[in-house]
């Protein structure tokens, strides 16, 4: 009797492994990885997924009924490492992708001020990579601080956004006007496994309102250079060599933000279609409740 009602407690995740065949880690697994997580934590939880395959980031196709209604934002963060439940964000960084390319796009960078103990535990190797100094960081906003300055740049850039507006003849030019009911659309260079949810991630850790997520879309453009199915090595290095797209401070936030938005416009030239109109085929919208309650259990 004891066997089987351990047995029906017993919660096996859900996840895939490479091999095609469904994980073997189960809620009484005792296994820990490298940062001594025990990896069948969310399965106590009542989570679906180890953390090995948690999806802390759960999303479903979406469509719009018009692309030029997007209103597309650029984003990249640099930070203490790549665990994003246990890493911190030193620099936010977004830049505005407009309908026109000619036009000068809008941006925004800030650093983060983190902890010392955790620069110190957790921010070393990543220092090596993105350059931050421990002094830099110091001097910047707080999380809550920075957080609330992005959206207030993302409401102000939303508000004031434009979208063309065809001439009725040849000899009349196109012209803009205010976008109706403008959609915010974040898109960064693998969000849905780093980015975005490390975001949500800071939010739940800093007790901040998130339901903005829930009325934004997203793009992750790892998906869009995956589905083009023509490139090797789809790193944001390799992408600006390949079109001589001149990556500035590589893994500098802002500098990133402007080499993958170079490297899009570029992708979407070579289609014959504006940049806008390609990231909406990989349109994602987040369930909210789901994200919560796997970051919950993985933190």
């Amino acid at each position: 009797m004891h066997v089987t009602l351990q047995a029906q407690a017993m919660n096996r995740c859900r996840g895939i492994t490479k091999a095609g065949k469904q994980c073997s880690i189960t809620s009484c697994s005792k296994w820990v990885d490298d940062n001594g997580r025990h990896i069948a934590g969310p399965l106590c939880k009542g989570g679906d997924f180890c953390a090995l395959h948690a999806k802390p980031f759960c999303t479903k196709s979406s469509q719009v009924d018009n692309f030029e209604r997007l209103v597309l934002f650029i984003l990249d963060l640099e930070t203490t490492g790549v665990d994003i439940t246990k890493d911190r964000i030193v620099e936010i960084a977004a830049t505005r992708e407009h309908w026109d390319p000619r036009m000068k796009s809008e941006c925004f960078a800030t650093t983060v001020r983190v902890d010392q103990n955790i620069l110190t535990t957790r921010g070393l190797d990543a220092f090596e990579v993105h350059g931050i100094t421990a002094e830099e960081i110091a001097l910047g906003p707080t999380f809550e601080q920075a957080w609330t300055r992005f959206l207030a740049w993302v409401d102000d850039v939303t508000n004031n956004a434009t979208e063309t507006v065809e001439a009725d003849s040849d000899d009349e030019v196109s012209t803009p006007m205010m976008t109706q009911e403008p959609i915010v659309v974040l898109a960064a260079h693998n969000g849905v496994k780093f980015d975005f949810p490390l975001l949500l991630c800071e939010l739940l850790r800093n007790k901040l309102c998130f339901q903005k997520f829930e009325q934004w879309y997203f793009v992750d453009t790892l998906h869009v250079f995956k589905d083009l199915n023509q490139y090797n090595c789809i790193k944001l290095q390799c992408l600006a060599r390949e079109t001589k797209t001149d990556p500035g401070h590589a893994h500098r936030a802002l500098d990133d933000c402007i080499a993958l938005r170079e490297i899009m416009n570029i992708f979407a030239q070579r289609l014959g279609i504006p940049t806008n109109h390609l990231l909406s085929f990989f349109l994602m919208s987040l369930d909210l409740s789901s994200s919560v309650a796997e970051l919950a259990a993985l933190m």
